[in-house]
């Protein structure tokens, strides 16, 4: 069964560069691969014990653009339809 990542939501708080918030090591002791958009030590404890997760986490969101979003692709599905509307 594939996990989904747990995003903490954090409010940019100056304690939080000093302080490690409850919410990420909770998510990471239960094996949830964790997303964290705040900048401090709880993003630097993440990239650290993550470093594989996030790299495979954004080869996948590049391939998941390039196979789903390609401009070249789009254009010609697009006048596929429009050629289609025009009959």
């Amino acid at each position: 069964m594939r996990q989904r990542p747990a995003v903490p939501f954090l409010r940019m708080f100056a304690t939080f560069r000093t302080v490690y918030p409850n919410k990420v090591l909770d998510y990471m002791s239960c094996v949830q691969p964790t997303i964290v958009a705040i900048d401090g030590v709880a993003r630097e404890l993440v990239e650290e014990a993550q470093p594989a997760l996030a790299a495979e986490m954004g080869q996948n969101g590049r391939r998941f653009v390039e196979e789903n979003f390609d401009r070249a692709q789009l254009a010609q599905a697009y006048a596929r339809l429009l050629h289609g509307v025009q009959r």
